[in-house]
């Protein structure tokens, strides 16, 4: 475990896929609190779990398309959005991770994660650190 910040972290992973993001022309858009969002638990399970998500709207959007990542405290938690924006397209293609895993992973961080929307909207909340 480890005591970092959830905006640094998720801004780690719009970085490295930008790069794919850019060969299906979607644009991934970030919308940060301003507040440092700390949280201790184990960096690499966040990153994991959110570059799963990307790497899963990636594949289901329509080029043109965009990926918003919003992150908001609210009270002693931080939530972490990722909202698809366009069109969404039937695939076959399997994600990185399946849904039993995303559920798996934040509960161990004493976290939960929920679909919002039509589009499938996710949204994770977690404990803030007590620094």
């Amino acid at each position: 475990f480890s005591t970092f910040s959830v905006n640094e972290c998720i801004e780690e992973l719009i970085v490295l896929s930008q790069r794919l993001a850019n060969q299906r022309k979607i644009a991934i858009e970030k919308d940060f609190v301003a507040d440092k969002l700390l949280i201790s638990s184990n960096p690499s399970e966040l990153q994991f779990i959110i570059y799963c998500l990307i790497e899963k709207n990636l594949k289901m959007l329509e080029k043109d398309s965009r990926i918003v990542i919003k992150t908001e405290r609210s009270d002693n938690s931080v939530a972490i959005s990722i909202i698809p924006k366009g069109n969404i397209i039937k695939t076959d293609e399997e994600g990185t991770c399946s849904d039993d895993v995303y559920e798996s992973v934040i509960n161990r961080m004493g976290g939960s994660i929920s679909k919002e929307g039509i589009n499938g909207g996710i949204i994770i909340i977690l404990p803030v650190s007590s620094l």
